[in-house]
């Protein structure tokens, strides 16, 4: 499948599935914050990897995560249906780390530029006395 196609397929999947978390799914162990981050397709089609993320517990996650798995069947009838591919993938849930990683950054990096900013004043007063 050309590069285009297999960006398309990913893209419409990628919708579909956050369609569906937004009102198809009616599982209460998946958090209303969840949303899907990003599709890898393998170059064949046979397996999508579908990540997503969540800002929560670890014990929200894991829900999340097994409600997911629970309902890959389910998911998988409702592509096909919207999907215009003779094979739908092999649907593969992972969760998607990286937005609490940036959060984290951004606190470190916060909270080194007050001290930058804190250390700076510190240093006018020092010369003004």
């Amino acid at each position: 499948m050309d590069k285009r196609r297999l960006y398309r397929v990913q893209s419409e999947i990628q919708r579909i599935i956050s369609e569906l978390l937004i009102e198809g799914l009616k599982d209460p162990r998946i958090d209303q914050m969840t949303s899907v981050s990003k599709v890898e397709l393998s170059n064949d089609t046979s397996v999508a990897t579908i990540y997503f993320s969540i800002y929560g517990s670890q014990k929200t996650k894991e829900d999340t995560l097994s409600a997911l798995e629970n309902a890959k069947g389910y998911i998988r009838s409702r592509l096909a249906k919207v999907l215009e591919i003779r094979q739908v993938p092999e649907l593969r849930f992972k969760i998607d780390e990286s937005v609490e990683y940036s959060i984290e950054i951004q606190k470190i990096l916060n909270k080194l530029n007050l001290e930058s900013e804190e250390k700076s004043n510190e240093e006018q007063k020092e010369d003004e006395e």
